[in-house]
């Protein structure tokens, strides 16, 4: 029994495993073909949630690896986000994994409504020690290119945390309400999603195979370099150019200069004024003593 959503979280109702059982009732191939023809993404959620599908089961394997305080995972695990899977639990949906060869796009749609996504909480650094073989199940996918944002590996490309993990790939599937209520526990947690937008609603409009998914990467990644070398080949004034800017600083200064040197004489011609008449009011005192 776990709890999952924002309805159900809100009204602190425990959800059983038996909810998601009438989502078996559909058609899953048809499912998906209908989604294809969704162009918006707001079209896309709306019909998935009339359909009742708005929530997907959210899995975890902690292998105790990251810092305590500093684990998304189980904050997410806490709160009833997620279920905690163990070691020799076999997932039957879609595991988000570092080792996968395909990358996660809308043909996994079906399988996510269906059975879920799971991720595995680890350390980056400690990948090789992961038992991957013992949760293997044939449906491991890879995220596409993305850059985190939480306070370990802020800015680094594809080193997203549990969290960011999963509420992205709830993002591309289309699951935006659950994608932010996983991320809203976390101070700045939804900052993820503003940096990563651009990508994540190109990702969840175009990325219908995994193919897709790797040519929208390299467009990104492809734009990005190209952006950068433009900053680097920008265009230095000329010697020359320099040149005649320090004339015309000169001539500025000449200028400044005159007008200086005339400030000077009109306040030598003033002293001379008001001298001249002090001689004239003495001559008229004297005049007037006499």
């Amino acid at each position: 029994m776990y709890r999952t959503g924002k309805y159900n979280i809100d009204s602190d109702q425990h959800v059983e495993e038996s909810s998601l059982s009438n989502i078996n009732k559909f058609k899953y191939k048809n499912f998906r073909d209908e989604i294809y023809e969704k162009k918006d993404k707001y079209e896309v959620e709306t019909y998935i949630e009339n359909n009742n599908k708005s929530e997907i089961k959210l899995g975890l394997w902690d292998f105790c690896q990251c810092d305590i305080n500093r684990c998304s995972g189980r904050k997410l695990i806490r709160f009833g986000y997620v279920r905690n899977l163990r070691c020799n639990k076999k997932w039957p949906g879609i595991i988000l994994s570092p080792r996968a060869k395909k990358k996660l796009s809308l043909g996994d749609l079906p399988l996510v409504i269906k059975s879920g996504i799971a991720a595995i909480d680890c350390s980056w650094n400690r990948i090789e020690e992961l038992p991957l073989r013992r949760i293997h199940n044939g449906n491991e996918r890879l995220l596409p290119f993305l850059v985190a944002a939480n306070s370990t590996h802020y800015g680094r490309p594809y080193e997203l945390s549990c969290a960011e993990a999963l509420s992205a790939a709830l993002h591309i599937l289309g699951f935006h309400r659950q994608a932010c209520h996983l991320l809203d526990i976390f101070k700045g947690g939804l900052h993820f999603l503003e940096v990563n937008a651009e990508l994540l609603d190109s990702y969840g409009n175009y990325g219908k195979t995994s193919v897709d998914i790797i040519e929208l990467e390299k467009k990104y990644i492809a734009d990005c370099l190209k952006e950068k070398n433009a900053r680097k080949d920008y265009d230095l004034p000329d010697y020359e150019d320099y040149e005649d800017y320090e004339d015309y600083e000169d001539y500025e200064d000449y200028e400044d200069y005159e007008d200086y040197e005339d400030y000077e004489d009109y306040e030598d011609y003033e002293d001379e004024e008001d001298n001249k008449d002090e001689e004239v009011h003495e001559e008229y005192e004297d005049k007037r003593d006499y």
